[in-house]
């Protein structure tokens, strides 16, 4: 954004692609748009979840509660929205940022 408005570029702030996180236990996270927003925009939406119980790696740390959440354009299979609840959460959330997906 910077960037933009030092080359003379008007630059728009897009909250959208800024991650937020509640510090709880569990930890909540998201990013982007909620099933029921793309929806409500006339998209097309395929979802899949995840949950932590079935992962090697929580098993191993004994944080098994919690579950991810993809929000994807049917057709493109662009990641238009992600959410976590769980161990880690505030950090895993990055991921949700691909190269294809939400982005600035």
């Amino acid at each position: 954004m910077v960037a933009d408005i030092i080359a003379g570029h008007k630059a728009e702030m897009n909250y959208d692609t800024i991650p937020n996180v509640i510090y709880t236990f569990p930890e909540v996270a998201w990013v982007g748009m909620t099933e029921q927003d793309a929806k409500a925009k006339g998209m097309e939406v395929k979802t899949g979840s995840f949950p932590f119980a079935a992962s090697g790696r929580a098993m191993a740390n004994n944080a098994t509660e919690g579950s991810a959440k993809i929000i994807a354009d049917a057709e493109t299979d662009r990641i238009l929205g992600m959410h976590i609840v769980g161990q880690h959460a505030g950090e895993m959330i990055a991921q949700g940022r691909d190269r294809d997906g939400i982005r600035p």
